[in-house]
């Protein structure tokens, strides 16, 4: 089961304040998902070796 978010106004209806706010909340929303994502052993392996470590 899928729950559907609200769908914002259409953009040439929305002053400034409304599109930041909407931009900041999706913004939030992809770092949130990063930081949640599982991350491969394999690139931990290769950034600790770039790192030298």
């Amino acid at each position: 089961m899928t729950t559907s978010r609200p769908r914002p106004a259409p953009v040439s209806q929305m002053d400034d304040g409304q599109l930041d706010d909407l931009l900041r909340q999706g913004l939030g929303q992809v770092h949130d998902w990063v930081l949640a994502a599982p991350v491969p052993p394999r690139l931990i392996e290769v950034l600790l070796r770039k790192r030298g470590g």
